[in-house]
């Protein structure tokens, strides 16, 4: 079995000899890192579309109840300049200590007002944070979808073979390899785009694999209790 790769961008292709071509555990060791890369692939799409979704609902969330407090504030502003143009021309034409005396029961009306103001932002809180919990999304949290993790004994094990120095890494030269030689249609830009995982080091000769072989997808939903 001969593998080709690529030893460069601009460099043509060359013959590579597969030191494991005849082991007879070579295509299911080499089919297990191709089906793993594959699948981490495809589990880091649907992530990425679940964090992007989850993203718009959080920013439209904060974006509807930054304009509810906007609208309390204007709102509010406007009925206290209306009160105060009510007092300034109840004021005209009384003397001073009449206007003193208004003073305190004018106070008295601003600070229940404060109040009522007050008590209206708690129950918007209180109705932010039952909507929350109801939707299982704080808008307060990190925009990040939550995820379950299971180790693919089966793929690590496929990882494991090649490995001689037990150092749960392999050469990424190795490794496009294997990819080439187990699947004739895969080009070395397919290669490239399998390998192009958040958790492989962009620029690292030595791939740690052990990552590889760890399943993640997005965590179940629970069901509230009836």
């Amino acid at each position: 079995m001969r593998c080709a790769i690529g030893l460069g961008s601009r460099l043509p292709r060359v013959a590579f000899l597969c030191p494991y071509s005849s082991c007879r555990f070579l295509p299911t060791a080499s089919f297990g890192t191709l089906q793993a890369l594959r699948e981490r692939g495809e589990e880091h799409r649907i992530l990425g579309r679940l964090q992007n979704a989850k993203a718009e609902r959080m920013q439209l969330k904060r974006r509807r109840r930054d304009q509810e407090v906007v609208g309390r504030k204007k709102a509010r502003h406007e009925r206290d300049m209306k009160l105060k143009d009510r007092w300034g021309e109840e004021d005209e034409g009384k003397t001073d200590e009449d206007k003193r005396a208004a003073m305190q029961a004018r106070q008295a009306v601003w600070m229940e007002t404060r109040e009522l103001d007050a008590e209206e932002d708690a129950e918007a809180q209180k109705r932010w944070g039952a909507e929350d919990m109801e939707e299982e999304e704080p808008v307060h949290e990190r925009e990040v979808v939550k995820t379950a993790s299971t180790v693919r004994e089966d793929q690590l094990d496929a990882f494991q073979y090649f490995d001689n120095d037990g150092g749960y890494s392999l050469p990424r030269l190795l490794v496009q390899n294997l990819l080439l030689c187990d699947d004739a249609a895969l080009s070395l830009g397919d290669v490239d785009a399998l390998l192009n995982l958040p958790v492989l080091p962009r620029r690292q000769e030595a791939l740690p694999y052990r990552k590889l072989a760890v399943s993640t997808v997005p965590a179940p939903t629970q069901q509230p209790a009836t």
